[in-house]
């Protein structure tokens, strides 16, 4: 979709406060990235008349550009999924930790999708590498707590776009067969010997994992893919914003927690803090009326690290890491931090009856 001052003029103009005479007449774009599947630019506009009530920029989401990725993505349905769901907090009202769409449009046809969404620059992004004080981490954990809450509730989000298809933990577990050898190749001068054998023993779990966290009663709508680049975080005391909802799906709020910890805190940092981080996120659900406990909350950890785990397997092997400097550095840390996590897992799976 061609997005010029002349769209902007006709699809936005209850949103920018357009007139006759006050009206977009010109734009500049400013590429800032491409994501695993979709690219994303700042639109900075100008307009007839200079107002300081107008919004002056906005980030614009679209398809990315890479053929065999664009393909998976319309397959898995995340650029429908994302679309919709920012269609339905604009029904329902948007909550401070997610970003605010202006305009959301999905072509079922051509796969096509386009968002344009407020522009967060003003805040500090989060990135795979520096991890960040705990206090912001607390802020996060809160945030989930609050959305995971909102969505149990929210009938408008317990469509079929969000359930997992069925046979969906099948197809994923082919997808991790096939790329079994790339995920040793990475993981092993993480793992050493036996690096195969112990990525399998890991993956062994998976569908059992993923059927359980569709069939807790307590399920929610989750991100899907909780890490520190998806969050923006605030200065001032702003809150978090969580970015990034292509991958939101119906499961156990714990995996969004579990996922944070494991792809975005270093291990002692993880190890010193998890009870108190999963206190924070348990006590936001009980403030705000929810009837989950800590208890509930500790008992669900440990099978949706397994779960992110074997997520982050995948992940693993589907990546490169060679294309930059800034890639190599996030598939380092990635494969030293899921390698200390199969090493707890692999001691702590005697414990837990829902592994045998």
């Amino acid at each position: 979709m061609l997005l010029t001052p002349e769209w902007f003029n006709r699809e936005l103009t209850s949103i920018l406060g357009l007139t006759d005479t006050h009206k977009v007449v010109n734009l500049r774009r400013v590429p800032l990235g491409d994501g695993y599947a979709a690219s994303t630019h700042r639109i900075e506009l100008k307009y007839s008349e200079n107002n300081k009530y107008n919004v002056q920029s906005i980030v614009v989401k679209s398809p990315i550009t890479d053929s065999s990725i664009l393909k998976t993505a319309q397959i898995n349905g995340i650029y429908e999924r994302e679309v919709e769901f920012y269609r339905i907090m604009s029904r329902t009202g948007f909550d401070a930790h997610i970003p605010r769409c202006y305009y959301a449009d999905f072509d079922s046809e051509s796969g096509d999708f386009v968002l344009v969404l407020e522009d967060l620059s003003s805040r500090i992004p989060g990135n795979h590498h520096t991890s960040r004080p705990l206090h912001e981490i607390k802020d996060v954990f809160r945030a989930y707590g609050r959305l995971h809450h909102r969505f149990f509730s929210l009938a408008e989000l317990r469509d079929g776009i969000f359930l997992a298809k069925p046979g969906n933990g099948k197809f994923i577990r082919r997808q991790m067969q096939q790329l079994l050898d790339a995920m040793v190749v990475k993981l092993e001068p993480y793992m050493g010997e036996g690096t195969r054998h112990r990525i399998l023993g890991q993956l062994n779990y998976f569908e059992k994992l993923y059927e359980y966290s569709k069939q807790a009663q307590h399920s929610t709508l989750t991100h899907g893919d909780a890490h520190q680049a998806n969050v923006m975080f605030g200065k001032n005391g702003e809150k978090p914003v969580i970015l990034d909802w292509q991958l939101a799906r119906f499961g156990i709020g714990m995996e969004d927690i579990a996922r944070f910890l494991l792809l975005s805190t270093e291990p002692e940092f993880r190890r010193a803090h998890t009870d108190e981080l999963i206190a924070v996120y348990a006590d936001e659900l009980s403030a705000i009326g929810s009837d989950l406990t800590f208890t509930e909350c500790q008992a669900d950890y440990l099978p949706m690290l397994a779960l992110q785990g074997c997520m982050s397997l995948l992940a693993v092997g589907a990546a490169d890491f060679t294309q930059s400097e800034e890639q190599q550095r996030t598939g380092e840390k990635l494969c030293t931090r899921l390698a200390t996590v199969i090493d707890e897992l692999e001691t702590e799976a005697a414990k837990l009856s829902i592994w045998t």
